[in-house]
């Protein structure tokens, strides 16, 4: 049985262990802005188009992490990873724009 169902809660439980790591150490504060190239070092992507989107990314992910910009939604849509993809159902076609969260591109 697999531990996550898509790559982008692997990607959370990655981020959220990093926040807790550093702050379990009581550095949280000195080591916040290197948790994004922690986890995605570079200099090639592996999500997306560049590294510097995949570590805005991750930037915006620690943030929410550490509960700024909290709006109290139950899904928080995260804007520079957005690819607006349409709503129109669960079909895949050769449309795909390979969105992280469907099961259908997951091979974890």
């Amino acid at each position: 049985m697999r531990k996550f169902d898509t790559k982008v809660q692997y990607l959370k439980y990655r981020v959220l262990k990093e926040l807790a790591g550093y702050a379990w150490e009581d550095c949280l504060l000195d080591r916040v802005i290197s948790i994004p190239k922690t986890i995605a070092p570079g200099p090639t992507p592996t999500m997306r188009c560049c590294i510097y989107k995949e570590q805005a990314i991750l930037t915006e992910r620690v943030q929410k992490g550490m509960n700024k910009g909290y709006s109290g939604r139950i899904i928080e849509v995260i804007d520079i990873a957005c690819d607006e993809c349409p709503v129109g159902g669960y079909e895949v076609t050769n449309s795909c724009r390979g969105c992280l969260a469907h099961r259908c591109a997951a091979k974890m």
